[in-house]
């Protein structure tokens, strides 16, 4: 298998247009503007990485009533962290799954 090398100009299409795209189906390769998909993706890692961002926004303003320095350094947080995790998909993606053509 490999994630990593574009099916249509076969170049390497790096990490950053994986975590660019919305979804694992919306990825366009930097070079030659091909849309690839990786096939078999498991929806269920989407799903649960996007309730816990949504869980996660709901408990912290419904339950702790923030002020706002508060709430900038938890959005801070958040955004580092789903950019770790972003990362993280990217690179298991890379490894573990199949690009193909859309």
């Amino acid at each position: 298998m490999n994630g990593s090398i574009c099916p249509k100009c076969e170049k390497d299409i790096g990490v950053f247009s994986i975590m660019k795209a919305a979804t694992p189906n919306r990825i366009k390769c930097p070079h030659c503007k091909a849309e690839v998909l990786y096939s078999n993706f498991p929806k269920l890692m989407l799903f649960l990485v996007g309730t816990f961002f949504v869980l996660s926004i709901i408990s912290f303003i419904y339950i702790v009533r923030p002020t706002e320095f508060v709430f900038l350094i938890y959005v801070s947080l958040i955004l580092v962290i789903g950019g770790v995790l972003e990362y993280g998909m990217a690179k298991y993606l890379r490894k573990n799954f199949e690009l193909r053509l859309k």
